[in-house]
């Protein structure tokens, strides 16, 4: 029940850190769009290392993602 707690709450982070990317977008703020894909990838990876814990096979697009992102 705890792994799951943890997980909800690293999950949630990274929709928080999507959202507020959203929201820098949105106000063509550079450096808030930096600090959310920062905090994406952070937050990405945590959740990444989460789930290998428990021995999910997770792919990790995170890169490809902020290639997308960045072009």
């Amino acid at each position: 029940m705890i792994t799951e707690l943890l997980f909800a709450l690293a999950l949630s982070s990274v929709i928080a850190s999507c959202h507020y990317g959203y929201i820098a977008y949105k106000k063509k703020s550079i450096f808030g769009l930096l600090i959310a894909m920062n905090l994406l990838e952070i937050l990405g990876q945590i959740c990444i290392q989460f789930l290998s814990t428990y021995n999910v096979i997770v792919i990790d697009q995170t890169q490809n993602f902020m290639s997308f992102l960045l072009n």
